[in-house]
């Protein structure tokens, strides 16, 4: 979707029935709330812009970020990062999870799918043509690939997202991320995140 050809947007649609519906207007609540604590954009997580019902399906409209970190390393072919990217997106991740538990708010679903590029671009060459050692790290020849320069990320998907006073679901997050507590039945709160 675009606004006068200036700014890309994202449409995600919570389907039919009542749950899904809940589950759409808890998701645009939240991030209304984030927004409200966070004007200056200075948490990295998924900016609402609107939201509308149609056909009894909520449809929640966000700015247009580029791919999720698990596609992005598919396609970078097991190229490491280099420690400083690493650490530059670590960094961001948890200053974003560190306003989120200010706000007493648990995500429940911190995955690499959900953990976004800003964009697409602002991206490295490594293969072919390139030198075979980038900020320290020392690269075997490969296929040509791309690693992130100085990237952003922003949290998203808080479809699940908990407040800390809001009941809480006895399963969270996808399975291979599941927090120990979580896994064994027990109360889980802020530290299931991390």
């Amino acid at each position: 979707m675009n606004d006068q050809a200036e700014h890309a947007y994202a449409v995600k649609v919570h389907g039919h029935g009542r749950r899904s519906v809940e589950d759409g207007c808890h998701e645009i609540r939240v991030l209304h709330l984030i927004w409200v604590n966070d004007r200056d954009d200075l948490a990295s997580y998924v900016r609402l812009h609107d939201y509308f019902s149609y056909r009894g399906k909520i449809h929640i409209i966000t700015h247009l970020y580029g791919m999720g970190l698990d596609k992005f390393l598919k396609r970078k072919r097991s190229l490491p990062l280099p420690l400083s990217q690493v650490q530059n997106l670590a960094q961001q991740l948890f200053r974003s999870v560190a306003f989120l538990h200010d706000m007493k708010l648990v995500h429940t679903d911190i995955k690499l799918e959900n953990i976004l590029l800003d964009d697409d671009t602002g991206t490295l060459n490594i293969g072919s043509g390139m030198p075979s050692t980038i900020a320290g790290y020392s690269y075997r020849k490969r296929k040509p690939s791309k690693i992130p320069v100085n990237k952003i990320i922003r949290l998203g998907d808080f479809g699940s997202a908990t407040f800390e006073e809001e009941e809480h679901a006895s399963e969270i997050t996808t399975r291979p991320y599941r927090a120990p507590e979580v896994i064994l039945k027990q109360r889980w709160s802020l530290p299931s995140d991390i």
